[in-house]
């Protein structure tokens, strides 16, 4: 979505979109699963004890569709820069 998107550049993340940008075999390889890249491995790894969608967790809240910009850039920050919900 456009916020998680936003919030992951504004901590200097890397984000592509699959229609908008051109990509390498090499960068579409490390999203296969042998090497632990895309969606699933990231749900494992990152999210792994993190709260449902819409719930809070001590310090804050997992966004949902229509929360703040502010709440998905927390989350973010939590998720992936401090390890929050890390397996």
């Amino acid at each position: 979505c456009d916020n998680c998107k936003t919030s992951h550049q504004a901590i200097s993340h890397r984000v592509k979109s699959i229609t908008m940008s051109n990509w390498t075999m090499d960068e579409v390889n490390e999203l296969t699963d042998q090497r632990c890249g895309g969606n699933s491995a990231a749900l494992h790894i990152w999210l792994q004890n993190s709260p449902p969608i819409g719930q809070r967790y001590p310090g804050g809240c997992r966004p949902k569709p229509g929360d703040s910009i502010d709440i998905f850039k927390k989350f973010i920050l939590d998720c992936y820069e401090h390890g929050k919900f890390k397996s």
